[in-house]
């Protein structure tokens, strides 16, 4: 979902997934961006927070971390 919280947070541009934990390549941030992911331990449907800045696609290590939290079902994770 598109969220301008995380341009507040240490922005990432989506070509650069790889300088993120795990190393996401850019085409896996877009897709978890837009079509989201199902957690298989809560049986959630997750999107990550992104932003668009000019003509270019960002996220935040912030929102990253809290996407894999949801994902793997952790109980204080923040939902996005």
């Amino acid at each position: 979902m598109q969220n301008t919280r995380v341009l507040e947070e240490t922005v990432v541009e989506f070509p650069n997934g790889y300088l993120l934990p795990g190393k996401p390549n850019r085409f896996a941030l877009a897709r978890w961006a837009t079509e989201g992911v199902d957690s298989k331990t809560t049986g959630e449907h997750i999107t990550l927070e992104w932003a668009q800045v000019g003509g270019k696609r960002v996220t935040s290590e912030e929102a990253y971390d809290r996407f894999l939290a949801r994902l793997n079902g952790e109980k204080n994770a923040v939902p996005s």
